[in-house]
């Protein structure tokens, strides 16, 4: 008995010069597949594969502001599932207020479970290439949100497991002494019923959540120049925040490897910039271990006027059951570690200080 194929596609592609070539590739099977491709510009190019049945992908990509030959852009879905959605949309613009050297745009999307959602838009807002995209969801009913504006920008999410939910973005328009963003965010979620989201914005940040247990909830939010912040939860339903906000270079990381923890970091500076130019030392730094039961709680706080202070160091490691601890340090010079071993322990350091 020959099996039922039935190809749906709809293609719209659109050329402006001789000079300038759109491309696209549809490979459809099974059963009722759905493909759209809008390409506007030149050197576009699309491809699509979709196998099993009531997948759908839509791909736009826009490039009219370009160096023919140099400033590509490219776009793969994959999708072999059932159900499945992708929405691609890419902008290549040199235009506006900071024009950049070019280059070239990718994006790609894996999904193989089924009832997975991905959405990836790189640019408009001078979107200028060397940047990467990649959403690969091997489960079911997972949702994947891609953006990235401006340049250097590297974005990824993995979830293997179902029902998770993943969320990034990087950069918006930045002043103009800034060299651009080169920023860097990776999402990896093996579990089920699991949260991360990811926002960045300034120069120079990173940002990456891995979460392998279940129903794991982390949030990152950088705003400014230089940060680093890492989440790694391996247990199940744990709660992970980081903020780090304008001004200068903090550094946050937190790892939670049992079960029902809570850890929280906020840091503010101003630029640690001077007359010379300045350094991009840390003016905060912030880490929490939560390695041993289940029920700690762990709270950072750490403000710096910046300039010539030193840097805010704190550190809680909490190895017992239900204990609590909570720092805060305003100014510049403090240290504090805090370590919990054993049960039902609570913890609060205050710190402020300018001068040594």
């Amino acid at each position: 008995m020959k099996k039922l194929v039935i190809l749906f596609a709809m293609v719209f592609v659109a050329s402006v010069a001789m000079s300038q070539s759109n491309t696209s590739t549809i490979n459809q099977s099974d059963v009722t597949q759905t493909a759209t491709v809008g390409q506007s510009g030149g050197d576009n190019e699309s491809s699509i594969t979709q196998s099993n049945s009531l997948n759908t992908a839509t791909v736009t990509q826009i490039n009219y502001q370009y160096e023919p030959g140099v400033d590509l852009i490219k776009s793969t879905v994959l999708q072999s599932g059932v159900e499945n959605t992708a929405t691609v949309v890419q902008t290549h613009s040199r235009g506006g207020s900071y024009p950049g050297g070019g280059g070239l745009i990718e994006a790609y999307v894996n999904q193989t479970g089924d009832d997975n959602t991905s959405m990836q838009i790189q640019g408009p807002n001078n979107q200028m290439g060397n940047d990467y995209a990649e959403v690969l969801q091997s489960g079911s009913d997972n949702d994947a949100y891609q953006i990235q504006y401006r340049q250097g920008n590297d974005a990824y999410i993995n979830q293997v497991g179902n029902g998770n939910t993943a969320r990034q973005a990087q950069d918006t328009e930045l002043p103009d002494e800034a060299e651009g963003s080169s920023n860097y965010a990776d999402i990896y979620q093996s579990g089920d019923g699991n949260t991360a989201e990811q926002e960045q914005q300034g120069w120079s940040n990173e940002a990456w959540i891995e979460q392998s247990g279940s129903e794991n909830t982390a949030t990152q939010l950088q705003l400014s120049w230089q940060g680093e912040a890492h989440i790694i939860q391996s247990g199940s339903g744990n709660t992970a925040e980081q903020k780090q906000y304008s001004g200068g270079a903090s550094f946050a990381t937190i790892e939670q490897s049992s079960n029902s923890n809570s850890a929280s970091q906020t840091q503010t500076s101003d630029s640690r910039h001077d007359g010379e130019g300045g350094s991009h030392y840390n003016l905060n730094v912030a880490e929490i271990y939560q390695m041993g039961d289940e029920l700690n709680e762990a709270i950072q706080i750490q403000t710096s006027p910046g300039g010539a202070v030193d840097m805010n160091y704190a550190t809680v490691t909490q190895n017992g059951y239900d204990n609590y601890a909570i720092q805060t340090q305003d100014g510049g010079f403090n240290t504090s570690t805090i370590s919990q071993t054993g049960s039902g322990h609570t913890a609060t350091v205050t710190q402020s200080q300018l001068i040594p």
